[in-house]
């Protein structure tokens, strides 16, 4: 914990904390400043048999954790699930989504197929605001949760964003992207100005990412996101809708009311090179200031160099050490350090790597809440791949405070 006087007030930059319920294990990361607070929670419980059994217990694990704080259940305002076998578990997701929904007044709820490498079928990450105890003021259309608050406009989607109708991955990107920037539009914003981040799962990444690529890179062209202006923070990995026709679905989050000059573009140019390098259109990382906090969003990172070449081939240790270094250096591009870092998700290629792969991080960031999951990069010679969402204490008068 760490703890900062700053006259009569007393903040917590980031908290962690282990908390057990029963069999559910929920790691959380908080942060607080101005009676605002923020809370990342990932939730297992991985000694329960069959995921309805898993599940329950995510839902019983978040209830108890709200409870036990003393917020208001409407205080959710984001979650993720990740499952193991979305085709066959979406009646009790869909079951559980409907009680999320009523219990917490609304939440933006992703689900992905990408199979969590703890023991258990389902693991989750859930996003929580509130003022005082309080919940902020949110509203849900459809897919959509728009949170509101100090004259922001925070808009997350869901993964339910996809194409319905038949096509490759290319057609799919562009009916996804394209129908996510007309709505932006019909909020007064747009794609280039107020996307902050997205997350782009691909059914079988090998084979169908670059039609993803080439479709993002035409729709950036006429949206005027080219390597002379900006991109997107993003991550673009394997992942699977339940509908085995679908090749594309996609989060984002978009943040409405901001000056230009409140966000970031991240590069840390000694350790990273520019994506456009090797063909791809995103940014490294990206941060938002507010009165009060900075938050950073870090892109899917992977173990290369300056030069985007592939560093320590077939070394899964190795390749966790470099990429935690590329993070590091990015947080540093915006003042800040590891101990910002709110949560992480670790991707991992191989299965036979989940071992290493939690010694590592057990070993080196014990207390950070994470998500383990098997799902192959885009790149077949990296092993691993990590995210990341920070927030650093800052002062800005200049801005309204988040």
């Amino acid at each position: 914990m760490f703890i900062f006087y700053d006259a009569d007030l007393v903040f917590i930059m980031i908290n962690y904390e282990h908390l057990s319920f029963n069999d559910v294990n929920i790691t959380c990361s908080h942060y607080y400043r101005n009676s605002v607070s923020e809370r990342h929670l990932v939730i297992s419980c991985p000694n329960r048999t069959g995921f309805r059994a898993q599940l329950e217990g995510i839902e019983n694990g978040l209830s108890s954790f709200i409870a036990s704080q003393s917020l208001a259940s409407e205080s959710v305002v984001f979650g993720r699930l990740f499952v193991s076998d979305h085709a066959n578990q979406q009646n009790d997701i869909s079951a559980f989504a409907i009680r999320l929904y009523d219990d917490c007044g609304g939440c933006a709820l992703s689900v992905i197929q990408q199979p969590p490498l703890r023991p258990g079928k389902v693991e989750a990450w859930f996003y929580l605001v509130d003022e005082a105890g309080q919940a902020v003021e949110k509203t849900v259309t459809g897919d959509e949760l728009q949170m509101s608050h100090n004259g922001y406009r925070h808009i997350w989607h869901c993964a339910q964003m996809n194409a319905c109708q038949p096509g490759n991955s290319a057609a799919q990107t562009s009916a996804v992207m394209t129908a996510y920037a007309s709505e932006l539009e019909q909020h007064g914003g747009t794609l280039k100005d107020n996307c902050i981040r997205t997350w782009l799962y691909v059914r079988d990444v090998d084979f169908h990412y670059q039609g993803v690529v080439d479709a993002r890179r035409k729709l950036f062209d006429e949206h005027d996101m080219t390597r002379e202006t900006h991109y997107i923070a993003s991550t673009g990995i394997e992942g699977r809708h339940g509908d085995p026709a679908i090749n594309l679905v996609m989060d984002s989050y978009a943040l409405l009311g901001i000056k230009q000059e409140q966000v970031q573009f991240l590069q840390a140019p000694e350790y990273l090179n520019p994506t456009h390098e090797y063909g791809v259109t995103f940014e490294r990382a990206t941060s938002v200031d507010f009165g009060d906090r900075r938050h950073i969003y870090i892109s899917g990172t992977a173990s290369i160099d300056k030069y985007g070449a592939v560093v320590h081939l077939q070394d899964i240790d190795q390749q966790l050490e470099r990429t935690m270094i590329n993070v590091e250096q990015l947080l540093k591009d915006a003042s800040a350090t590891m101990k910002d870092l709110a949560q992480i998700i670790v991707y991992l290629r191989d299965l036979a790597d989940a071992k290493t792969a939690t010694a590592f991080l057990d070993r080196h960031y014990p207390q950070l809440p994470r998500v383990i999951v098997l799902a192959p990069v885009c790149r077949p010679g990296w092993l691993v791949e990590i995210e990341g969402i920070a927030i650093q204490d800052i002062r800005q008068d200049d801005y309204p405070n988040f």
